[in-house]
């Protein structure tokens, strides 16, 4: 069984029945490092199993699980580490607080069209979790390059000139703004945010002369650390 999250509690899967012998087989997987004895009490089936997860999984885009009739199947797997969704992925050790970046329209790069991306670089010995939002008025939708290819693009529920937030990224997060979290490799990696989508000007309001977000590093999270949700356990 591979790509199986390690998880913090020991998780016995549904029983199934050998093909052959037709033999009921539990599945028992525990945590990292930790000993099973007695993985299953004398009355549950024949033949428990213990499956030893070792490491973190590797990203992925399903993992094998056993649905509740007992066969095997695939399911979406989150390509962030410990985490249950893509969506919101659990952060571990931050490595960089929240920074306000600006997209702002010049000569080369008037209105009506995207305004200059921002471009920023890292270079760090370990993966890391790059994460984006829009920030101040609810408006910018992102394209966010590594080294010049498509890492990916934000995501948000709509855009909302009256839905303000400033400087606090997880706030902006939580209250819809476009927003989304990019794996990184270790070694060093050049990046743009270029606003793509979303209204550059609103009615009654004065119009824009630049736009922007707020962005952050992470390391991934240990899946030692983090609860059954993919939350980072509070320390």
């Amino acid at each position: 069984m591979t790509n199986v999250p390690r998880p913090t509690e020991p998780i016995t899967c549904p029983p199934y029945k050998e093909p052959d012998t037709n033999e009921e087989t539990v599945i028992v997987i525990p945590p990292i490092s930790e000993t099973f004895v007695d993985p299953c009490p004398p009355t549950c089936s024949a033949n428990p199993v213990v499956v030893t997860v070792t490491q973190q999984p590797q990203p992925g885009s399903v993992i094998e699980t056993i649905a509740p009739e007992g066969t095997m199947t695939t399911v979406p797997a989150s390509k962030f580490p410990c985490s249950s969704s893509d969506l919101k992925p659990c952060r571990g050790d931050e490595v960089q607080d929240w920074k306000v970046f600006r997209v702002t329209w010049t000569p080369e790069y008037p209105k009506p069209g995207h305004p200059k991306p921002y471009y920023t670089s890292s270079e760090f010995d370990f993966d890391t979790i790059l994460t984006i939002t829009d920030n101040y008025r609810q408006s910018e939708h992102f394209v966010v390059k590594m080294d010049d290819e498509v890492l990916g693009e934000t995501h948000e529920n709509g855009f909302d000139a009256e839905n303000m937030c400033q400087n606090d990224g997880d706030v902006c997060i939580a209250k819809g703004f476009s927003h989304g979290s990019f794996l990184v490799p270790k070694g060093k990696h050049e990046f743009s945010f270029d606003w793509t989508e979303g209204p550059q000007d609103w009615p009654n309001l004065k119009p824009a002369s630049s736009g922007g977000g707020l962005w952050r590093f992470d390391k991934p999270c240990e899946c030692a650390d983090a609860d059954e949700g993919g939350e980072l356990k509070t320390k």
